[in-house]
């Protein structure tokens, strides 16, 4: 079906950049850019405004409470994880993110200043980041797609998001049923 952007290919920000105020001006659909990303934006194009900040939802701190434990199976095999992974990634600003499969951000660990940079966007606990609330993101791509997925720059439906790299994974039940996704977020001007 679809592959994601080769992450050895040397990215083109301003062109990505380019390609996403055509899109947003004009609808015309790039060719030569991931399918998925290019998919997502045609899914978001209807629905949301490019250049406006995301209507996040957001669990109040009782209904986060019952989520985180009614999700403890999910937090007690990912966490390690997220922590094995982000020891071997540590020091390169970024930040690992634990989704449910409804899109809700269930944990998040990693460099204090991307843990600020996610709080100023909304990527906390208790967040829903689907792609009908924020856009194209790695995040909502491997929920929308039950693939990986990649988001770099003006990859991002929203204008507000230009500034960051994602990439995530959905994770599944050994049934087939996706529980989550699991994914890492960092700064354009860090990858």
């Amino acid at each position: 079906c679809c592959a994601m952007q080769p992450t050895a290919a040397a990215l083109d920000l301003p062109a990505l950049t380019a390609l996403w105020l055509a899109f947003t001006e004009t609808r015309a659909l790039p060719a030569d850019m991931d399918p998925l990303v290019v998919n997502s934006w045609r899914r978001c194009g209807p629905l949301l405004n490019p250049h406006a900040e995301p209507h996040l939802a957001r669990l109040n701190e009782e209904g986060l409470r019952r989520l985180l434990i009614n999700q403890f199976d999910l937090l007690a095999i990912a966490r390690p994880v997220m922590e094995d992974i982000y020891q071997a990634v540590e020091g390169s600003s970024s930040l690992m993110v634990l989704l449910d499969n409804t899109g809700c951000v269930l944990l998040t660990l990693g460099d204090a200043n991307m843990e600020q940079e996610a709080a100023r966007i909304g990527l906390t606990p208790g967040a829903y980041w689907d792609e009908g609330r924020v856009g194209t993101s790695a995040f909502a791509l491997a929920l929308a797609e039950r693939m990986p997925a990649q988001v770099v720059g003006a990859e991002h439906f929203l204008a507000c998001y230009h500034h960051l790299v994602d990439a995530a994974a959905p994770i599944f039940h050994p049934s087939g049923r996706m529980i989550g996704v699991l994914g890492i977020v960092c700064l354009t001007n860090l990858h």
